[in-house]
């Protein structure tokens, strides 16, 4: 088995069991057994404050070096972190080396120069967004990252149940009715799907059905499981056991 195949496995696999992990070090530990198989061997998760404050009292759940944390605050390099400013501007996930140069001031350079020196030369940012606009990153690094594609793609979707799992052990649970509706079988072929790695377009070539339809389901989906993207909603169906990646 490839060694890409296999960590999206194990990411499928720890997305099915985080809501029984009782303990921030449990999660922690399972989420970088995981992660450091790319080379990201440390990672935060952070609700995103205004931009003069300190980033420390806002974070849920970290693994971050030690003292970085208290150096990073102390230097005020939240409101100049590269990777904050483009988690402002975006709802896609990336990279920090894709990170435009033209982008980044003579402080955020420092701020990614003091990073390298505690060991976190590369990294991966997942900006999350709310219906309200709230926002939050989850955000992993290393000293050096060897993650294909797929791999990127599997950590987008623990990035998110990383952040619920961090809310519910800051006291914040999760939205959601009682008694919510079950996905139809079509709904949960669609999503397994688009896990699976599919575009839309091409679940609609393997399901022989139009992509209109395909966008179809996915919208009714997300509205049963209350989510508030197709990424969130593959979460939120395996969470929930409605399918099994």
């Amino acid at each position: 088995m490839g060694r890409s195949l296999q960590l999206v496995e194990d990411v499928f696999d720890l997305m099915d069991q985080i809501d029984s992990l009782a303990n921030e070090a449990e999660i922690r530990t399972e989420i970088v057994r995981v992660t450091s198989i790319a080379g990201f061997d440390r990672f935060a998760v952070a609700r995103l404050p205004q931009p003069r404050l300190k980033i420390s009292p806002y974070l849920l759940l970290e693994s971050y070096p030690k003292g970085w944390a208290n150096f990073y605050d102390s230097r005020g390099h939240f409101r100049h972190d590269p990777v904050v400013s483009q988690c402002f501007g975006s709802v896609r996930p990336f990279l920090w080396s894709e990170i435009d140069a033209k982008h980044i001031t003579d402080r955020g350079r420092l701020v990614m120069n003091d990073a390298m020196a505690f060991g976190l030369t590369e990294g991966f940012a997942v900006p999350i967004h709310d219906v309200f606009g709230f926002q939050a990153v989850v955000s992993m690094g290393g000293p050096a990252a060897d993650a294909s594609p797929d791999m990127l793609k599997a950590f987008h979707l623990l990035a998110i149940a990383a952040f619920a799992a961090a809310e519910r052990l800051a006291g914040r649970p999760r939205g959601g009715r009682s008694g919510t509706a079950s996905l139809s079988p079509r709904e949960r072929e669609v999503l397994l799907w688009i896990a699976a790695g599919l575009s839309k377009a091409a679940v609609g070539v393997k399901l022989r059905i139009g992509v209109t339809t395909v966008e179809t389901h996915v919208r009714s989906a997300r509205h049963k499981l209350e989510a508030l993207n197709t990424v969130h909603a593959v979460v939120e169906a395996i969470r929930r056991r409605e399918i099994n990646p």
